[in-house]
């Protein structure tokens, strides 16, 4: 996921995912949603690590950046409504957590 620090227009959008395109080819734009202002993309484990240490895209004034990375759409999402209402998502109730827990 690569958040703004405000909203972009359609016309920043558009040419928000032009340059992510542009720069990764593979990218699939049928696979990204923009959530406030937060654009959310699916991609595979060998481009997640180019994104998350060098990506930035500037478009006009605004700078998106990568913010998350998850499997789930669906807790991304979760995390830019949060965000969006100020606080940030709590873990999940569930472990997902390799390691045993101390009781066991």
């Amino acid at each position: 996921m690569l958040a703004a620090a405000r909203e972009l227009d359609p016309p920043e959008k558009k040419e928000a995912v032009r340059l992510l395109l542009q720069m990764y080819p593979d990218l699939d734009p049928k696979k990204m949603v923009w959530v406030g202002k937060s654009l959310i993309f699916r991609t595979d484990q060998r481009t997640l690590p180019g994104i998350k240490l060098s990506l930035e895209i500037r478009v006009g004034d605004a700078t998106l950046r990568p913010a998350r990375a998850s499997g789930s759409i669906s807790k991304l999402k979760r995390a830019v409504q949060s965000t969006a209402e100020g606080r940030w998502p709590s873990s999940s109730r569930k472990s997902t957590s390799r390691m045993p827990s101390k009781g066991s």
